[in-house]
């Protein structure tokens, strides 16, 4: 007799054996908290940066310093965010604007920091309050979850195999 998918069984050390929708869940919850945790911190990177450039006017080398370090950290960070905002995405069950924000992030942060080695203040400073905006909806759209037609049909679909 053969047993449904969806129902848990135990092996013969006496432990259950998880489904294949429970470890699916599992998985999509795990990208999903991986997504928004990267996006946090990388918010946190960015906030910092204005904060740090005012230091550097006032006189501080440091703070100049820490905006650099900071700045080339954000390149690599947001390459990481494409990837996990495509793991978010797709077996996460966020939308497709997460994957899409983190790779025109990826294009801005690297026009950013060759833009901040040229001097070119002009530039450098309203692209960095455009990252800035970027960024924070970015955050918001994880924060959020996942909403609308998707999250009905995953919840749905969900309850209809068991899954709470």
């Amino acid at each position: 007799m053969d047993r449904p998918a969806t129902q848990t069984t135990v092996q013969p050390s006496g432990c259950p054996r998880r489904s294949p929708q429970g470890l699916a869940v599992g998985v999509a919850l795990t990208c999903r908290w991986l997504f928004t945790g990267a996006v946090v911190v990388q918010t946190l990177m960015v906030l910092v940066q204005p904060f740090l450039a005012g230091g550097s006017l006032d006189g501080h080398a440091a703070a100049l310093t820490a905006h650099a370090i900071i700045g080339g950290l954000l390149v690599p960070a947001s390459m990481a965010l494409v990837i996990l905002g495509v793991l978010w995405w797709r077996p996460g069950g966020g939308t497709v604007w997460g994957p899409s924000l983190a790779l025109l992030l990826v294009v801005m942060v690297i026009g950013q920091v060759a833009l901040g080695h040229l001097h070119l203040l002009s530039v450098h400073v309203p692209l960095g309050a455009v990252i800035l905006l970027v960024t924070c909806l970015l955050c918001l759209l994880a924060l959020r979850g996942v909403s609308g037609r998707r999250a009905a049909r995953t919840r749905s679909g969900l309850q209809a195999e068991g899954v709470r």
